[in-house]
């Protein structure tokens, strides 16, 4: 489930992201649309092989990326998730 705060680092600003699959990352980004998620290093190459080949399909990825980090996974998104679970719970 753990997934490292450079997705939303390279995400918020324009970058191109292959990830490894993680379930964690599910609810924020959608593989194949903002960012691909892969699940060997056979498939990463594959991967890396379709988006050198490919590399407008490259930069439309990293721009939806973008654009779903900017409208819902800030760090101020984070925190008013946080916020309200603590004033849920009191």
């Amino acid at each position: 489930k753990y997934w490292s705060n450079r997705v939303v680092l390279t995400t918020s600003l324009g970058g191109f992201l292959l990830h490894p699959y993680s379930a964690g990352l599910q609810p924020y980004f959608k593989s194949g649309d903002d960012l691909h998620y892969y699940v060997s290093r056979d498939h990463l190459e594959k991967l890396i092989e379709y988006y050198l080949e490919n590399p407008q399909s490259a930069r439309d990825m990293a721009m939806r990326g973008y654009m779903r980090c900017v409208e819902a996974n800030l760090y101020r998104h984070r925190c008013e998730v946080l916020t309200e679970e603590l004033q849920r719970r009191g």
